[in-house]
């Protein structure tokens, strides 16, 4: 029993200071600041740009060999948890939390076995405390989706009443991406900014609609697509730079 509470331990500590060495890592890590800097420079230069390759790939952890592990898998699990995070608007990739997951796992265990000397009880309280992490993620993402659909209504109205103005969609965008708070802020400029970098309305409607799971939210995206494919005249195309 000695034995296996070492071996149990070491892991723990070990798994800790990965995950430690990971969050530091992405807040101080100059290489990111150096990439952010890139990107800007890249979405100054797009106009002069034919070509460029827009899919947005979600680095799945910042250890590589767990990366290429994860993007090799083809379970729809991961890609479940992978989409409650993105819902959550959780910045940390799916390795860090996979990887918390094992830390609460192993210190739920250690804790049983500390407590009681029952290897049972300390399994039972390993499975507990495991998806911990988990269930931060789906009360953030109800959260954000409770003041996102609060946020809705007034958005689409501002998005109507732009285009009785006279502009174009994308100015509607814009201006809920310049006068709301958050969540709407962020998914409105995210859907903006495909749009300036070529994805489709369409497509970018549906993305955003798969970010946060709205139905109010899926409801507008299919009209406005099912108004375009139909030869509706909303939205228009801005001749503008909605930036």
């Amino acid at each position: 029993m000695d034995l296996i509470l070492f071996i149990v331990i070491f892991v723990v500590v070990l798994a800790l200071i990965q995950t430690l060495w990971m969050v530091l890592r992405g807040r101080f890590n100059p290489e990111v600041g150096r990439l952010r800097r890139e990107i800007k420079g890249l979405s100054v230069e797009r106009a002069a740009v034919g070509g460029i390759d827009i899919v947005k790939k979600r680095t799945l952890s910042s250890i590589p060999w767990l990366n290429d592990a994860l993007l090799g898998l083809r379970v729809p699990t991961l890609s479940r948890m992978e989409r409650l995070l993105i819902q959550g608007d959780i910045q940390q990739p799916l390795g860090f939390f996979l990887l918390l997951t094992a830390v609460f796992a192993a210190s739920g265990g250690i804790l049983g076995l500390l407590l009681s000397r029952n290897l049972v009880f300390s399994i039972l309280l390993a499975v507990a405390a495991a998806p911990l992490p988990w269930f931060y993620a789906i009360v953030r993402k109800k959260r954000r989706l409770a003041q996102f659909e609060k946020q809705l209504p007034d958005a689409l109205d501002m998005i109507a009443r732009a285009l009785k103005a006279g502009h174009a969609f994308n100015g509607g965008l814009q201006m809920v991406a310049m006068e709301f708070a958050e969540p709407a802020r962020t998914e409105f400029r995210k859907t903006l900014d495909e749009i300036n970098f070529g994805v489709g309305y369409d497509d970018a409607l549906r993305n955003m609609a798969d970010r946060v799971d709205c139905p109010d939210l899926k409801f507008f995206a299919l009209s406005v697509i099912i108004q375009r494919q139909s030869g509706g005249t909303w939205p228009r195309s801005s001749t503008r730079s909605a930036t």
